[in-house]
């Protein structure tokens, strides 16, 4: 549970920079820094773990900023 906890706190950055700057780039620049810190402290263990949990973060935030598809 401590691991799922933790992957997705590397989505909070994410979804702040979705909140402050409003744009898909911030998302996407932020997103990526997540990923790096994320494999950076959770090595070749988690770094899959950590990944996803930027991923939930991504997505989160395009919906919020208007980048996600929209189902039809």
């Amino acid at each position: 549970m401590t691991i799922i906890i933790i992957a997705l706190l590397h989505a909070v950055p994410v979804l702040i920079a979705a909140t402050w700057f409003k744009t898909k780039s911030a998302v996407f620049i932020t997103a990526a820094l997540m990923a790096v810190f994320g494999f950076a402290t959770g090595g070749p263990a988690y770094g899959f773990i950590d990944l996803l949990g930027t991923s939930v973060g991504v997505w989160l935030s395009l919906k919020m900023v208007g980048g996600g598809r929209e189902a039809s």
